[in-house]
């Protein structure tokens, strides 16, 4: 079965914020530029060691394994939404919770830690 072409969205057909990422995007292939994507992270993780993902740039911040956790999170939350469009779903998608941005990494991590 062909690919479907999906050309770059217009304005007014996503919100604001998704803008500045939508416009780093190059060409304008995305199934393309997806498939090269995935294809470029298998090969970055590949080269690197099971410890490496322990790593931290700094204290406080993320390890690897904490930004790819969320980078899957992300893209399950966004393959969910891309499955409901797909199906004209027309009931309301739940939303997080707006406390999460006031929430600390640290403070979020205890939490789902203690699930």
């Amino acid at each position: 079965m062909p690919a479907t072409a999906i050309s770059r969205p217009a304005d007014g057909e996503f919100a604001p914020f998704y803008g500045r990422y939508i416009a780093l995007v190059p060409g304008s292939e995305i199934l393309a530029v997806l498939k090269q994507q995935a294809e470029e992270t298998i090969n970055m993780l590949d080269s690197r060691k099971e410890s490496d993902g322990n790593l931290r740039y700094a204290p406080d911040k993320w390890t690897v394994k904490e930004i790819l956790g969320h980078l899957v999170d992300g893209e399950r939350v966004f393959g969910y939404r891309a499955l409901r469009i797909a199906r004209a779903d027309q009931t309301p998608m739940a939303i997080a919770a707006s406390c999460r941005k006031s929430t600390s990494v640290r403070n979020r991590q205890s939490k789902r830690h203690a699930v």
